[in-house]
């Protein structure tokens, strides 16, 4: 989970400090803030999902739709004091560092490389019917295969100890994209309490 907490008081110059000081309850501006951060955030990652779908695509395989269901889990608070937005998920941490990937409750990591793995569990394929197996040879590369239930096999799987993945920012909006939308909440909560 990554929160991105916003702070009205850096948002604008002198004229926006000088209103800022007049008004005596910031709950709602903080509440404007948060509601157009949260829906630039879902719009953002809406937008990426779009494009966002190099392993898919090199396995000619369906998008699992990560992402527009990260969007729908994007979430918004706000108090006197602040506004905050939430993005559910682990892909998230990338965006702030290298992440090292391990299992936590197998003894590798399954890195599909069959469209019909991709976005599937060992465990919901076996549910079809899917039986799993490792080819005997020693040799061999660290690959799960599978018979499905028609008898014919394929490798599924390609079994890792662990999954390094680099920083990738543009997983969420830029600070100056977040800042931004943080300005139109409280341009527009400004707005409408000036009208």
């Amino acid at each position: 989970m990554i929160n991105f907490t916003l702070d009205a008081p850096k948002l604008g110059g002198p004229a926006f400090q000088l209103l800022y000081s007049k008004i005596e309850d910031h709950s709602g501006l903080y509440e404007s803030i948060a509601d157009a951060a949260q829906e630039s955030t879902r719009d953002y990652l809406r937008e990426i999902s779009s494009f966002r779908h190099k392993t898919a695509n090199s396995l000619e395989a369906a998008p699992t739709g990560a992402l527009e269901k990260a969007a729908d889990r994007v979430t918004s608070a706000s108090d006197e004091k602040s506004a905050t937005v939430t993005v559910s998920g682990s892909l998230f941490a990338r965006a702030f560092r290298d992440i090292t990937i391990t299992p936590t409750s197998a003894k590798a990591l399954t890195i599909p490389i069959n469209a019909i793995a991709y976005g599937k569990r060992v465990g919901e394929l076996e549910a079809q019917g899917w039986k799993f197996f490792r080819p005997r040879n020693p040799d061999a590369k660290p690959l799960l295969w599978a018979t499905n239930p028609a008898g014919e096999s394929m490798p599924m799987y390609y079994l890792a100890a662990k999954v390094e993945q680099p920083q990738d920012r543009t997983l969420l909006p830029s600070d100056e994209e977040l800042l931004e939308a943080a300005r139109l909440g409280a341009r527009n909560y400004l707005e409408r309490l000036t009208a």
